[in-house]
């Protein structure tokens, strides 16, 4: 049985939700017809209630979490926003050679990795320096949690393929070579689960 406990509005266009058990949180992301509206929203998991907003006045393509878990990282079409995961304030922003659209994003130490849907290149973006460089694999979609907290997995869905990606030595290590798959997840031991295949991170395929 289901039982509804609470509903919330989420916009015109379909939000994209994160479930955060540890903070009892859910961060969505709203989309609006009007740019003015877009928000980044804090909700309390089990009441419904809003803990926290930031209105981002801009389409917000996706969210993730710094290694630490204590801040939010926002892509939106122009910028980089870093805000605080408990009340949403802004701490820091990047303006500067920004890539676009970026439909995956996370955090590895000092730089996010970013990769459009369906591209063959992931771009590395150097928090610090504030610069870009492309990293060209097979077409995929996806940028995986690794193991290792300087390194991160790439899903090359189309190609049937998942890589290890140093963003500083720009080293590839292929782990996985197989059937396409169509979509890809991390458990808490960051083992990656295909839709064909489950294989870990550390050691290669099951």
């Amino acid at each position: 049985m289901v039982l509804r406990v609470w509903t919330i509005e989420l916009g015109d266009n379909e939000g994209k939700v994160h479930a955060v058990p540890e903070k009892n949180s859910l961060y969505v992301r709203n989309w609006e017809r009007m740019y003015a509206a877009h928000k980044v929203r804090r909700i309390d998991m089990k009441t419904g209630d809003e803990l926290a907003t930031y209105s981002i006045r801009a389409f917000t393509s996706n969210l993730t979490f710094s290694p630490e878990r204590n801040a939010i990282f926002a892509n939106t079409d122009k910028r980089i926003l870093l805000l605080d995961a408990e009340d949403l304030s802004e701490i820091e922003r990047w303006d500067s050679r920004v890539p676009k659209f970026m439909s995956s994003t996370l955090a590895v130490g000092n730089v996010l990795a970013m990769r459009m849907i369906d591209s063959d290149v992931v771009n590395v973006y150097d928090l610090e320096a504030r610069t870009v460089k492309r990293i060209r694999i097979s077409e995929g979609r996806k940028v995986r949690k690794d193991i290792n907290p300087d390194t991160f997995i790439a899903c090359c869905e189309s190609a049937g393929i998942i890589y290890r990606v140093d963003p500083q030595s720009r080293e590839i290590t292929e782990l996985f070579s197989g059937p396409t798959f169509s979509s890809s997840a991390v458990d808490r031991e960051t083992k990656l689960c295909g839709s064909v295949k489950v294989m870990s991170a550390a050691a290669g395929p099951h």
